[in-house]
């Protein structure tokens, strides 16, 4: 039999695992939910090797919190195995999307705009900047 992968949330008031579904059958990794619950942000898996990640692209989707349903999902990254990008992560007014790329040689910061679709880099060019935050992220 070959491994499925499957989503469950926790119900912290039942204990239980309730199991969610997705728009399709890679698996993600690093997914973070919005402030409001609303949508979530992860690493779509394009090859099913949870070893490695440069096959993966950043997503985010619409979250049906009481359905339990993840839909409408919609790239943020391009597929380019040439570099890897990681650990997406939302804005507190989830107006964007924060998430760390080596695209340029080294780990950097990118900042992708719902409303406008654009992606820039906002960490400093000559550093290592690994784990993304909001913190002196230019306004």
């Amino acid at each position: 039999m070959k491994n499925v992968q499957t989503y469950h949330l926790l119900d912290p008031e039942t204990g239980t695992y309730e199991l969610v579904e997705r728009p399709n059958k890679y698996p993600v990794h690093k997914l973070s939910v919005s402030p409001s619950e609303t949508k979530v942000v992860y690493m779509k898996d394009l090859n099913g090797n949870p070893l490695s990640y440069n096959d993966c692209i950043i997503a985010y989707a619409e979250f049906d919190l009481k359905g339990l349903v993840i839909k409408n999902e919609v790239a943020v990254s391009p597929e380019d195995k040439s570099y890897t990008d990681s650990y997406p992560m939302w804005s507190p007014d989830e107006k964007y999307i924060i998430y760390t790329s080596d695209r340029g040689g080294k780990a950097q910061q990118y900042l992708f705009s719902l409303e406008t679709g654009e992606t820039h880099m906002v960490s400093d060019p000559n550093e290592i900047d690994m784990y993304p935050n909001f913190e002196n992220v230019p306004k």
